[in-house]
């Protein structure tokens, strides 16, 4: 994804420097130790959060096939011997979506029509996004298999 998509502005560049971050286009900063520090966590593990995504929707970030493209810009100083410590995540970042964010989408979304969807319909188009993007489960009756498969 990250390939493909290599040419097109990423969805949200983030500044990291010493003590704060901040994204892009933001007037104020975030303390390293607040507790928005949690996005950090988000972009370690590759997911969307949940509590961001109306945040994101009212930004109107792009989406990727779905996907969050997140840039980081390292501002940190480095060391005597040049370098920086090393962020807890690769950049650039795609976070796809969860299933918990992805609900929460078709729920911004269904806000914004003329008439909502109704919750048959939420579910179905829930059902059809899933079907598409989710990785098959492996239904292996070997308890080993399935915890390795699954994981």
């Amino acid at each position: 994804l990250l390939e493909k998509y290599r040419a097109s502005p990423p969805s949200l560049i983030m500044h990291v420097y010493a003590n704060h971050f901040r994204f892009e286009h933001q007037d104020g900063m975030y303390l390293l130790s607040s507790p928005m520090r949690f996005f950090f966590d988000f972009i370690r593990d590759g997911t969307m959060p949940v509590d961001l995504q109306d945040v994101f929707h009212e930004a109107q970030l792009p989406f990727f096939e779905g996907h969050l493209i997140v840039e980081v810009h390292d501002h940190r100083l480095t060391d005597r011997r040049g370098r920086k410590p090393p962020l807890p995540f690769d950049e650039p970042s795609a976070l796809r979506p969860s299933a918990a964010s992805l609900w929460t989408n078709i729920g911004l979304l269904s806000r914004e029509r003329d008439q909502p969807l109704t919750m048959e319909e939420t579910l179905e188009l829930e059902s059809k996004i899933l079907l598409e993007t989710e990785e098959p489960l492996c239904l292996n009756p070997s308890f080993q298999v399935a915890r390795v498969s699954n994981a």
